[in-house]
């Protein structure tokens, strides 16, 4: 699932026009995390959509980060941009962070 899931990241990131270093950090941060493989297709969004905005938080100038509408609407889920920001919070965790 991940190799599906890091292909769909590169694809986001294409589709934002975001720059390759952006979507490498959204892979990388996939491997810090390591998802669990028994998350359902929707977690697994969750969890690269979270991975591609922190990595583009950083990455790119703020008004190329894509807002929270637009990548709610691709997983077409109510109430995904709170969901998206509660997401964030937890995996912005230290666990993240390279020692």
């Amino acid at each position: 699932m991940r190799s599906i899931v890091a292909e769909w990241i590169l694809d986001l990131g294409e589709y934002f026009d975001l720059h390759t270093t952006t979507t490498h950090a959204a892979i990388s941060y996939l491997d810090r995390i390591q998802p669990n493989e028994k998350f359902c297709t929707f977690q697994w969004q969750m969890v690269a959509i979270c991975c591609i905005t922190i990595a583009a938080k950083y990455n790119e100038m703020e008004e190329d980060v894509p807002d929270l509408h637009s990548l709610g609407g691709i997983i077409e889920q109510v109430q995904c941009d709170e969901m998206i920001c509660d997401a964030q919070l937890l995996m912005s965790v230290p666990h993240m962070h390279t020692p």
